[in-house]
């Protein structure tokens, strides 16, 4: 199983990296 610190990090880098592309797009 994976870990739940894993995932809070996936998670977090995810939605960094979603932000990074919107402020490109801005």
């Amino acid at each position: 199983m994976v870990k739940k610190g894993s995932v809070s990090k996936l998670i977090s880098g995810y939605f960094l990296h979603i932000a990074q592309k919107g402020r490109a797009f801005d």
